[in-house]
């Protein structure tokens, strides 16, 4: 390297970091200004749509299960009030009435000798059964108010009491043990609540239904009561409309709401990305600022270095040369710490591997060390911060630096062996970092103590371990030299 090349200026070329503006352009919320994406606010809306419509049907289904429930309750007090007068005249054995169109005399009562009677005065009466007393009543009721009803059974004397489908499965039910039988149900292209209940044989019942086997207390048949539904339905339809005029404003307020609130929450996300995109350009511009300090640092240490080598070639001392000499290599070791940052993405940690194998290189260079000499280089996911790194890289330089003069004095390893070998070493484990550098040459001599010599070198490498990080050095010369230093790992230093 030439004096001139040496005093150079350098041509700064920022390499792009995480927070580069080039690089953030793409970041998601500078593309997409969406804090609250259309999919979130359509799920939102169609869950409070949900929502207001299962709360819509239950309170109509509610109100129809009552209505429902009103209609069963008006048909079965028809159905009691059918079965209390039907009893009341049973016990009587039956009511004499006026002979008339409307009630002419029942062919199934012939078998009784006063059927029709005459009263002193000259009217003519006839015997009505409880039965036939029963459908007169479902007669006049179906013409004044819509009811109907019907006694049947599965063996009717009338004919015209047969049961239709709905009363036989209610028939048979009832055979089986039911109660009560209700449902909707549509007759005549109208729908109708139908209800019925059994109806039991009574003493009285035995005049005309003896002949067919039935004793007291057995299912004679059913009275049907069949509650128009119309009205009911109509009610129905009125409440659903009611629920229309209701529900709608809640659900468009609701509607309205997400609205605001999405509006506030965009306008909340907006200013927030600004302010991320003020502290987005300001560590921007620090990482600019602290990269251009590493070079610039690096750049003064480079100037720095070229003086020393201007000024050792013109001393002639073998002595001053070799301390100039060792000198630059301690600058260069710092200033290649601060070259590594200013290319780094991190720039606050050191890849300590990538830092050793271009130390190494370069203090070959530097100390013209021969090529049979192999250094090797191991630090696989190890990193420093800026401090540490410095200082360990001077620390390298001074023990690299003695094992290339004193380790291979015959240019051969240990016992005349293998390769010459120099190998430095880092390692982060539980809480400490160690760092080795092992040569495989003649050793130490057994006069010379490191850990006390009174060198330059070796004392800079005492006062940075033990003083500056408190650490602890080991040396081995068992095979060749081994100088270990352990140092505890403090927060975010390893």
């Amino acid at each position: 390297m030439t004096k001139a090349h040496m005093l150079m200026p350098v041509t700064t070329t920022y390499p792009k970091s995480p927070t580069d503006p080039a690089v953030t352009a793409g970041h998601p919320f500078r593309g997409e200004q969406r804090p609250m994406p259309k999919r979130i606010f359509l799920l939102l809306a169609v869950f409070w749509t949900i929502l207001l419509v299962i709360l819509a049907g239950m309170v109509y289904r509610h109100a129809h299960s009552t209505t429902f429930d009103v209609a069963v309750a008006s048909a079965r007090d028809t159905f009691s009030r059918d079965l209390l007068y039907r009893l009341w005249a049973a016990k009587k054995g039956g009511l004499y009435v006026h002979l008339s169109p409307e009630t002419p005399p029942n062919p199934y009562l012939s078998h009784i000798p006063d059927r029709d009677i005459a009263t002193p005065s000259g009217r003519q009466l006839t015997l009505v059964n409880p039965a036939y007393m029963t459908r007169q009543v479902h007669e006049l009721g179906k013409d004044l108010y819509g009811l109907r009803g019907t006694i049947t059974g599965l063996r009717p004397l009338r004919p015209e009491n047969v049961p239709d489908e709905w009363e036989k499965e209610a028939l048979l039910a009832f055979e089986q043990g039911e109660s009560e039988v209700v449902s909707l149900e549509s007759m005549d292209d109208e729908l109708f609540l139908r209800f019925m209940r059994p109806m039991f044989t009574e003493t009285g019942c035995l005049k005309c239904h003896a002949e067919q086997g039935y004793k007291v207390g057995d299912i004679q048949g059913g009275i049907s009561v069949s509650v128009p539904w119309e009205e009911s339905d109509r009610n129905l339809r009125e409440l659903r409309r009611t629920m229309v005029f209701a529900f709608g404003p809640i659900w468009l307020f609701g509607m309205l709401g997400l609205l605001l609130a999405r509006q506030r929450i965009h306008h909340h996300f907006l200013a927030r990305l600004r302010t991320d995109d003020a502290l987005r350009d300001s560590l921007a511009e620090k990482e600019m600022l602290l990269r251009e300090v590493h070079h610039r640092v690096k750049n003064n240490l480079a100037v720095v270095t070229a003086l020393l080598i201007m000024q050792r070639s013109n001393v002639t001392d073998p002595a001053g040369a070799a301390a100039l000499l060792d000198l630059e290599g301690r600058i260069k070791s710092m200033a290649l710490v601060h070259e590594k940052l200013y290319h780094s993405a991190n720039l606050a940690r050191i890849d300590c591997q990538d830092y050793l194998e271009t130390f190494l290189q370069e203090l070959r260079q530097s100390l013209d060390i021969r090529g049979d000499i192999r250094f090797i280089a191991d630090a696989q996911g190890v990193s420093l911060e800026l401090d540490m790194a410095i200082s360990c890289g001077m620390i390298i330089n001074e023990l690299v630096t003695n094992a290339f003069k004193y380790a291979f004095p015959e240019g051969e390893a240990r016992n005349g062996g293998g390769d010459c070998e120099i190998r430095v070493a880092m390692r982060a484990a539980n809480g400490r970092c160690t760092l080795e550098v092992v040569d495989n040459g003649v050793g130490i001599p057994a006069d010379v103590d490191p850990l006390s010599a009174q060198s330059y070198g070796l004392r800079l490498v005492r006062m940075i371990a033990t003083h500056q990080f408190s650490g602890h050095i080991e040396v081995d010369r068992s095979e060749g030299t081994r100088i270990a230093i352990t140092i505890e790992a403090r927060e975010g230093k390893t």
